[in-house]
């Protein structure tokens, strides 16, 4: 088996997707500029869509599952009137309504009913799988398919304006919800049918557009060397270091001594013992928590769970030398 080049650093990187370009496009981009091919993403964005993409390079997509496990915020507009193919402005029309005019109280009637878990019908085109096959690839065949439901999480939505047969929004998900299949319910529950318009992603999880770069920052240093590219990328401000990709997760922390256990798949006894607050927590959480545990230098060594009997396991143990902090 070839073995991938390392990444010359670790860590998550914030990056404003624009208009455009597919998520793995983006991934493309960022592993040539980079100069390796461990590098992931923390969600899908669709080509129309732009803003917040979370990259994860090297041992960061070791954690892609619980980075991409936080709920994310979006701003969008739905356009009343017509539903297309595609759920959004980039698929053909296949049904138009004459009613376009809504009034603000029944927006927001409609907005506070798909508050919370809806089951709702997925998008003909996404990568949900029939019979083994992704739905968009079937679609774009002209072939018959049938969208599953699934249960979606709308946590949060906020009218931010109508214009016309226009409507602006924010919306904060969980993860595995479709904005586009909101939309479109939003649209047939008002009578008047609609598809997605524009969509920016503001944030994911704690982690904010605000900090994030550019493809055209990130292009403009492709040829610097690995070791200045690597100083460039890591004292920006897009950067996460690898011991602040889940930020969420409690934190224990290990001496030297413990840290070579853990290096080698123990829980020092000591360690597991510190342990105990935290199972306590997770028992009455009755989710149980996910543990960074941090070296004596302030790495990141590893990620450990908790569940609700307090029973622990090693997730992910890191290699000192290959990662920054």
């Amino acid at each position: 088996m070839k073995k991938h080049k390392p990444a010359p650093f670790s860590g998550l990187l914030l990056v404003n997707k624009p208009k455009g370009p597919t998520s793995h496009d983006l991934v493309g981009k960022f592993r040539w500029i980079i100069g390796t091919r461990v590098v992931g993403h923390a969600g899908t964005l669709d080509p129309m869509a732009e803003g917040l993409m979370v990259m994860l390079i090297g041992d960061a997509t070791k954690v892609s599952q619980w980075v991409t496990s936080t709920s994310k915020t979006y701003e969008g507009v739905i356009t009343l009137g017509s539903e297309t193919t595609t759920d959004d402005a980039e698929g053909e029309v296949v049904q138009t309504f004459d009613k376009i005019s809504v009034k603000e109280s029944e927006v927001l009637n409609v907005f506070e009913s798909l508050k919370g878990p809806q089951s709702i019908s997925v998008p003909k085109f996404s990568a949900i799988k029939q019979d083994g096959k992704k739905l968009y690839d079937l679609a774009r065949k002209g072939l018959d398919v049938q969208t599953p439901k699934r249960i979606m999480d709308f946590i949060s939505s906020d009218l931010k304006f109508i214009d016309g047969n226009k409507i602006g929004f924010k919306l904060e998900c969980s993860k595995g919800s479709y904005v586009r299949s909101w939309a479109v319910e939003v649209g047939r529950r008002l009578g008047s049918g609609a598809h997605l318009s524009a969509l920016f992603r503001t944030s994911c999880g704690s982690f904010k557009i605000d900090t994030a770069l550019t493809i055209e920052d990130a292009e403009a240093i492709r040829d610097y060397e690995i070791e200045e590219k690597k100083e460039w990328f890591i004292n920006h401000p897009a950067f996460v270091p690898l011991v602040e990709s889940v930020p969420e997760a409690e934190i224990l922390r290990l001496n030297p001594a413990e840290e070579r256990l853990f290096s080698n798949g123990q829980i020092p006894n000591a360690a597991a013992s510190r342990l105990i607050p935290l199972s306590r927590r997770a028992f009455r959480s009755e989710q149980g928590c996910l543990v960074r545990v941090i070296g004596a230098a302030g790495r990141l060594a590893g990620l450990l769970s908790l569940d609700e009997k307090g029973q622990i396991r090693i997730q992910r143990v890191f290699n000192n030398s290959s990662f920054m902090k």
